[in-house]
């Protein structure tokens, strides 16, 4: 699964620098998230592409299900803004 998720992120950088790793990355590390068959949120990635509201959903999805890995990722810097944020009073 790792080694998808990497190959996938090589192939977008390769083909859009790193818009396309970006992309590449938080599309197949959601596929798996979805799946069940991978444990960290990729809110994380999807607000360094810059998509804050789908960070904040995918995040506030993540702790609606209680997923604990989800508490200590939004106490991170990068994502500490987006609690100070409109639509995230539940988390």
């Amino acid at each position: 699964m790792l080694k998808d998720i990497i190959a996938s992120a090589r192939t977008g950088y390769e083909r859009d620098g790193e818009r396309g790793l970006l992309k590449d990355l938080y599309a197949k590390q959601e596929e798996y998230y979805r799946a069940g068959n991978y444990r960290n949120c990729p809110a994380k990635t999807c607000n360094h592409m810059g998509k804050k509201q789908g960070s904040i959903a995918t995040a506030g999805e993540a702790y609606d299900r209680h997923e604990t890995n989800v508490l200590s990722s939004v106490s991170q810097p990068d994502l500490l803004t987006l609690r100070m944020s409109q639509g995230t009073k539940r988390w």
